[in-house]
């Protein structure tokens, strides 16, 4: 796996996403995904921004997104108080990020069953 297919992964992982969801947004096969992130499929920059954006990030986080940096300033702030406050925001988020996955996948199924 390439660094940036590294980078790719860990974040959906830790936004809650899953591989499906992330390929479905970019209106790929899971499989044309997967070969993004295993470094198989050779990513273009408008690939890859289409790809940030759905990992609802920045062009600059995601080039300086390193997961151990995350846990590291958590540790060395002490200030348990607002990482609560944005733990419990990313939940929030991800979780209406995954609300949001699921009627689009809802409304995806019923236009298959009704075909």
């Amino acid at each position: 796996m390439t660094i940036v297919g590294l980078k790719i992964r860990k974040i959906w992982e830790l936004k809650g996403f899953s591989q499906e969801y992330v390929a479905l947004q970019l209106n790929i096969s899971q499989r044309a995904h997967n070969k993004i992130e295993c470094g198989d499929t050779k990513l273009d920059n408008k690939k890859l921004d289409s790809i940030i954006e759905v990992l609802g990030v920045s062009k600059p986080e995601f080039q300086s997104f390193d997961e151990m940096s995350i846990v590291g300033t958590v540790i060395k702030s002490g200030n348990t108080d607002n990482y609560q406050i944005e733990t419990q925001s990313l939940l929030l988020k991800q979780c209406q990020d995954r609300v949001n996955y699921l009627e689009k996948e809802n409304l995806f199924l019923r236009d298959l069953v009704s075909k």
